[in-house]
């Protein structure tokens, strides 16, 4: 195991990625929890980076860059084996990592952080963000439980956009590990996210299609199945954020994100020209003071059905993962 404290500024922290625990913009007709524990969900408008760790009292001392920028890694292929990651400064191979297991090693008090550190990331799990130094980075993922980042288990990501200082950026892991039908193969590629609210207030909700069985989606309101689907983000090729808004439904930012007053009821994803909803969600509820990434996961050719995902892209971490959840039909 490496550790660079020239790149690694502050540790991992993570919040539950599961089915088991309602989102915090859930209203009580949210068939997504069962009575169990909700993480605290912090007050609307907290930093998604909140309770890293810090790495940099455990790295040699030397004087660096003050300037950060944070990355999380979404596991959203649906067969890949658990796996940790590693990045490298663009082009120069010098691999930090894995990056999980170290921040394991430096708090294995804090909460999931043992079991996730263990086990590595799974489908559909979503890290907390690490802090990194600004620059452009190549991403290799590793299995889980490896000691260093020498073998790779997909072709390194070497073409990523720069992360600048004081951003935020999801790596997504996407595609089929085993190749099935016509689905799109394991890959790595970026989103850049936003944390803060629209000027007005309201939601700033984003849709990224991960069905690997889909190459391109709409996402929106109502259902085929009810007559009532009308469109809030179109054309969402697959590994991509939706950047393209349905007509009357707003303007997209840079970051794919849409300003809505709040968001309930039926919710649906459509294959591009289909009549029939992929993935449905009866109930839905999302309140104003929220930023949050929704996406389609799963629908691998032969596997299980695609599912709808949320995370609270405002809200702080808690342990190893991003509060992130599987929403219930």
């Amino acid at each position: 195991m490496t550790r660079g404290a020239a790149l690694f500024v502050l540790g991992l922290a993570v919040a539950a990625c599961s089915s088991s625990h309602a989102s915090p913009g859930a209203g009580a007709g949210d068939a997504g929890h069962d009575g169990g524990p909700v993480p605290d969900a912090g007050s609307p408008g907290d930093d998604a980076g909140g309770g890293s760790v810090d790495a940099a009292a455990d790295a040699p001392s030397e004087t660096g860059p003050t300037s950060q920028t944070l990355v999380r890694l979404a596991d959203w292929s649906p067969d890949a084996v658990p796996l940790d990651f590693c990045v490298a400064p663009h082009g120069t191979g010098s691999w930090e990592g894995p990056l999980i297991a170290i921040s394991t090693a430096l708090d294995p008090d804090a909460g999931l952080v043992g079991d996730a550190g263990d086990r590595g990331l799974t489908f559909p799990d979503v890290t907390a963000y690490l802090s990194l130094v600004p620059g452009q980075y190549d991403v290799r993922l590793v299995a889980a439980q490896a000691t260093d980042c020498s073998v790779n288990i997909v072709n390194d990501a070497v073409n990523l956009p720069a992360l600048a200082p004081d951003a935020h950026t999801t790596i997504l892991v996407v595609g089929d590990a085993s190749n099935a039908g016509s689905d799109a193969a394991l890959t790595i590629t970026s989103v850049p996210d936003d944390t803060a609210l629209p000027a007005g207030g309201g939601l700033a909700l984003r849709f990224i299609n991960a069905s690997p069985g889909a190459p391109s989606v709409a996402f929106g309101t109502g259902s085929f199945a009810s007559s009532t689907f009308v469109p809030l983000f179109i054309g969402v090729a697959f590994g991509t954020a939706g950047s393209a808004a349905a007509t009357d439904a707003g303007a997209v930012d840079l970051h794919g994100y849409l300003a809505l007053p709040s968001l309930s009821g039926e919710v649906s994803v459509v294959a591009t020209g289909g009549t029939a909803d992929l993935a449905t969600v009866s109930n839905l509820s999302i309140a104003a003071g929220f930023v949050v990434t929704t996406a389609v996961v799963g629908g691998k050719t032969g596997g299980a059905a695609p599912e709808l995902i949320e995370c609270f892209d405002n809200r702080p971490a808690v342990g190893l993962l991003s509060p992130c959840y599987l929403i219930a039909p």
